[in-house]
């Protein structure tokens, strides 16, 4: 545990300075932010206490896809965090030999013998080579690799809960989770909720382990992550499905919607107000009893007029249809 505090302040700094140079402005959470997100996961100490080994992932969004590094930080805050892996292979899940001499981690690799690979501490530019035998490494994760995956989760967590807290404003959470619009944060909640109980589960199973000798704490530990992660991926992909298949605007913006067309002068009624959501692009189509003006001219100003006022109001809004008529 004590390895995992002092882990903790250095790994932050790591993982803010390979996140990002500079702070953005201030804005709310777009998909172009969810590119720039630099993630660090698989923490493991080394025997000494003096290094930590981690897994960072970037997307390259040109690829459209993640690629995944391992980079080695030191507890003591100096020397700078080092990567280890080269940049032309995916390579994750590090993990120290016994001696602290070897990294281990896993990779995949044009000629190798399966994914294990190693790099040796004292050369830290040396070539990746399969070791031969056994990997001399201690089976499991141990509390202090948990505890430090779950401060470095919960850091995350808190950066995703202040954005959900703008969008959902007075909601509850499951209800803003059921009717929001923002497939990225969608996704990005659903993803860090999973990890973060996930962790939790597991350093509860590895310390009842710990302290009983029953390996059966580990299993049920196992079994009930995997549940967990079940349960979540079915909950976001049934909400992205639905933004897949197409659904109107959250129902608080309907109604803010609707009040601004009733407020409207040149409006007598509005008889139905359809939306689409299309990405961050909304689409509406308006059916509304117009107040009556002299002349057929005067009436379409009066409707661009409203499309327009109502365009600025909701910035989201790319397309707008506008029916004028005496009945519903």
């Amino acid at each position: 545990m004590r390895y995992a505090f002092h882990a903790a302040v250095p790994m932050f700094v790591a993982a803010t300075s390979l996140a990002a140079q500079q702070p953005p402005a201030k804005h709310g959470f777009t998909p172009a932010d969810w590119y720039k997100l630099t993630t660090v996961s698989t923490p493991a100490l080394s025997p000494d206490g003096n290094k930590v080994a981690i897994t960072v992932t970037t997307v390259r969004e040109a690829e459209n896809r993640r690629h995944s590094e391992v980079w080695v930080v030191s507890t003591q805050g100096d020397p700078a965090p080092m990567r280890y892996t080269s940049p032309a292979f995916e390579s994750s899940n590090p993990r120290f030999s016994d001696d602290g001499k070897l990294l281990y981690f896993t990779s995949q690799r044009p000629g190798g013998r399966g994914t294990n690979w190693a790099l040796r501490m004292d050369q830290p530019s040396g070539e990746a080579f399969q070791p031969t035998g056994a990997p001399q490494i201690r089976t499991g994760s141990s509390p202090a690799d948990n505890s430090f995956s779950i401060v470095t989760e919960g850091i995350s967590m808190h950066g995703c809960m202040q954005e959900v807290n703008k969008a959902r404003g007075d909601r509850s959470i499951w209800r803003w989770f059921r009717q929001t619009r923002a497939s990225e944060l969608l996704v990005i909640f659903g993803e860090d909720l999973a990890a973060l109980i996930g962790l939790a589960f597991a350093l509860v199973a590895i310390l009842l382990t710990m302290a009983t000798g029953n390996p059966l704490f580990d299993a049920i530990g196992t079994i009930a992550i995997g549940v967990l992660l079940i349960a979540v991926a079915v909950a976001v992909a049934i909400e992205v499905k639905a933004l897949l298949i197409g659904q109107g605007v959250e129902p608080q913006r309907r109604e803010e919607m609707l009040a601004f067309l009733n407020a409207r002068p040149e409006i007598a009624q509005v008889y139905n107000l359809l939306t689409l959501q299309m990405g961050n692009d909304v689409m509406v189509a308006v059916k509304a009893k117009m107040n009556p003006t002299p002349t057929n001219r005067e009436l379409i100003e009066a409707i661009n007029l409203v499309e327009i006022d109502f365009k600025r109001a909701f910035r989201d809004i790319r397309w707008s249809f506008f029916e004028p008529d005496i009945a519903d």
